[in-house]
């Protein structure tokens, strides 16, 4: 891979039933209490030393923007997968 993004499971439970409506407002399903998974950017990377030639040189970088750019380029960007035991957000941690 030109960049691997260690990415995390993070599962969160709707502690509510949640409607699905269509366009008019009709309800098409309501679904009790529903929980979802999504694989979160945990933020750590492994890439290759050439990509550093794409970041301007003394300017901040936002790396969702040079992740965007990347593959514009056709870099190979895959995604590594932990559990979400594995990965704590410090921001999350230092507010709990």
């Amino acid at each position: 891979n030109d960049l691997t993004i260690i990415s995390a499971y993070k599962n969160t439970k709707i502690p509510y039933g949640c409607c699905e409506i269509s366009k008019g407002g009709a309800l098409k399903s309501i679904k009790e209490k529903p929980n979802f998974q999504f694989l979160l950017n945990t933020g750590f990377y492994i890439m290759k030393k050439n990509l550093i030639d794409h970041i301007k040189k003394n300017q901040p970088t936002d790396m969702d923007k040079f992740i965007n750019i990347l593959l514009k380029k056709k870099k190979k960007i895959k995604v590594f997968p932990i559990p979400e035991k594995h990965w704590i957000d410090f921001v999350e941690e230092k507010n709990a």
